[in-house]
């Protein structure tokens, strides 16, 4: 008796049926929390996809603030990894400073390493910058020159799980033309006092013509914590503040001329004095507290809050503490590894031991994350619409629990795709599309 084959066409029909059953259950959430997200996927207001910095460039490990300076104001592309910490510091004009080329990645090899100097990122774009702590002087003199992160006329720049600490003038700083920038799971803070401890300014001044339209700047799952104010304090963009944790601050976040500010799912300790508010009267601008345990909405020229064109995943109010200050992935430097992701992607999990989400971009290089057992299969496969399978790799865990694999992708033509992971015990199917 012969047997029956399925057709191309019933095989792509049963992938599809699995691939919605699987996602409906596993609900995949919204953004990869290994790839860069919101404002720094834009080019102004286009979507252009995650921030690459240096891409595919063999990594370069750095000991010492030399060899980092180096590759940072190299003129090539560089993916730059820190094995310890460094830098002897700044005061005023004075000491260490990194002065940023455009597409660079600096990731902290482990947790908790320390940079000690400005980083200047200047005219520059497509920059990377994940697990370290960028640490200034304070500002205990009367100086105050340098931030410890000053971005200046650049884009798509998005800073992850860092710490970013005793800023001299400010921490963080988003000014003349910027645009499309975001922090994500960072910690801004000062450990000393002082009157100066102003941390995130975004635009520099009432008056900056070239920001117009500009200052376009994503907090997601940040934690501000002994700030007197600038939590953000901004101008001109359109700033979405996302499940953001704000213990021991004056003024959090104030919007000012011409800025619309999104507060959205934060949390506020009973310390905070002031959650949110508006700069001055006048000055054509928006605050808006959506869903917040604390703050208020107000207005004063701009009366509708801009919805963010981007998808991201929110938690309530009442989860962000936990999950912000989560010594294991939580907000600053504690990724355990380059190719760690943080408390997002380890929030659901999926048959087979897969670690969600799964990317929904086939990128170069797609990077898995699994906890399995040492030694245990594992089947990468990438099927056409019509259930042709286009390209396929199988690997071993090297270590039990969790780790990384990868799937190159560089030569599939643009296109949509069914990604499918199997293991010995299931498997994760995901519609994915090669731009």
């Amino acid at each position: 008796m012969k047997k029956s084959s399925l057709s191309r066409h019933q095989i792509f029909m049963v992938i599809v049926s699995m691939m919605t059953v699987v996602l409906s259950a596993l609900q995949l959430q919204a953004q990869d929390a290994c790839s860069s997200f919101g404002w720094a996927n834009y080019d102004g207001q286009s979507e252009k996809g995650p921030v690459t910095g240096g891409g595919n460039a063999t990594a370069v490990e750095v000991t010492t603030f030399s060899a980092l300076k180096s590759a940072v104001e190299s003129s090539n592309a560089a993916v730059i990894h820190v094995m310890n910490d460094m830098g002897n510091g700044y005061r005023g004009k004075s000491g260490d400073v990194l002065n940023f080329k455009s597409n660079k990645t600096v990731i902290g090899m482990k947790p908790g390493i320390t940079i000690k100097c400005s980083f200047q990122i200047k005219n520059v774009n497509n920059i990377v910058i994940r697990n370290v702590i960028v640490r200034g002087p304070g500002n205990s003199n009367s100086e105050q020159n340098w931030d410890a992160v000053c971005i200046q006329g650049s884009n798509r720049i998005w800073f992850d799980h860092c710490t970013v600490m005793e800023g001299e003038d400010g921490n963080f700083d988003v000014v003349k033309g910027s645009d499309n920038v975001t922090a994500s799971w960072c910690k801004f803070t000062y450990v000393t006092g002082g009157d100066h401890n102003l941390s995130n300014l975004i635009g520099s001044s009432d008056d900056e013509s070239i920001s117009h339209g500009k200052l376009n700047v994503t907090y997601a799952y940040c934690w501000w914590d002994n700030v007197n104010s600038r939590c953000p304090r901004t101008r001109y963009g359109k700033i979405h503040v996302l499940n953001c944790y704000y213990n021991n601050v004056g003024d959090a976040a104030f919007s000012g001329f011409m800025s619309n500010m999104r507060v959205e799912g934060c949390y506020f300790e009973g310390n905070v004095k002031n959650p949110t508010g508006l700069i001055s009267s006048g000055g054509q601008s928006g605050v808006f507290a959506i869903e917040c345990n604390r703050g208020e909405t107000k207005r004063d020229g701009y009366n509708t809050v801009f919805t963010p064109p981007y998808k991201y995943e929110k938690y309530a109010a009442s989860e962000v503490k936990s999950k912000v200050t989560n010594a294991q992935g939580g907000a600053g430097p504690t990724l355990s590894n380059p190719t760690d992701c943080g408390v997002v992607a380890a929030a659901a999990r999926a048959p087979g031991g897969v670690i969600l989400p799964v990317p929904s971009l086939l990128t170069d290089k797609i990077q898995v994350t699994l906890d399995m057992k040492r030694g245990d299969a594992v089947r990468m496969s990438l099927l056409g619409l019509n259930g042709c399978r286009i390209a396929e790799v199988g690997d071993v865990c090297p270590v039990t629990g969790r780790t990384v694999l990868t799937f190159n992708g560089k030569n599939v033509p643009p296109g949509a795709y069914i990604f499918r992971i199997g293991t010995g015990t299931g498997q994760v199917l995901q519609r994915i599309i090669r731009r």
